[in-house]
């Protein structure tokens, strides 16, 4: 039965993955809406999605245009995988668990902005992340930590939903400067 679960686990990480490598490298359509994040609890493993604004990644804009264009993006990827790992975590006691298997979809602006759309330019607004988060326990109780915010007032918040099937739990909640950390179904 557990060796079933994981062969399921395994392959919807991996059709995920190749979802995500089947898409072009900067995307018209949100994966997810921006600002919000999932948290699926699957056993031992927590499985997340957020779409985080460009903003709130420092020292990417290289012209410093307020545009970041694709590569900008692909130049400081390891930085943004970093920033991501560093600050987008979850807690259980003292034990910090970081995201595994990290991907990231950069999403350009909806509207046009400048001449970027004209020029091919486009201006990368969100960066969608998924990954899993491979806990001590499918019984850990455990609180998500996010430390990446905008300067931009309005793209201070992250609006959570939680979801653990298995004990028929739904959890939603938001996350934002004042209130960094929240305990999911403690």
């Amino acid at each position: 039965m557990k060796k079933n679960i994981k062969i399921i686990k395994k392959g919807l990480l991996s059709l995920t993955c190749a979802l995500c490598l089947a898409t072009p490298s900067t995307s018209f359509a949100h994966l997810i809406a921006a600002q919000h994040g999932t948290l699926s609890f699957i056993g031992s493993n927590v499985y997340i999605a957020l779409s985080l604004p460009m903003s709130a990644f420092k020292g990417v804009d290289d012209n410093a245009d307020n545009h970041v264009t694709i590569q900008e993006f692909n130049n400081h990827r390891d930085l943004i995988n970093e920033k991501i790992t560093e600050n987008v975590y979850l807690t259980e006691d003292k034990r910090k668990f970081v995201i595994d298997g990290l991907l990231l979809e950069p999403t350009t602006a909806h509207e046009e902005v400048g001449n970027y759309r004209h020029t091919g330019r486009e201006s990368i607004d969100h960066v969608t992340i998924m990954g899993r988060y491979a806990l001590s326990s499918d019984a850990a109780k455990v609180t998500l930590n996010v430390a990446l915010f905008s300067d931009d007032i309005t793209s201070q918040q992250y609006d959570f939903i939680a979801t653990d099937k298995n004990n028929h739990l739904t959890h939603e909640f938001e996350v934002m400067p004042s209130q960094p950390s929240i305990p999911v179904f403690n």
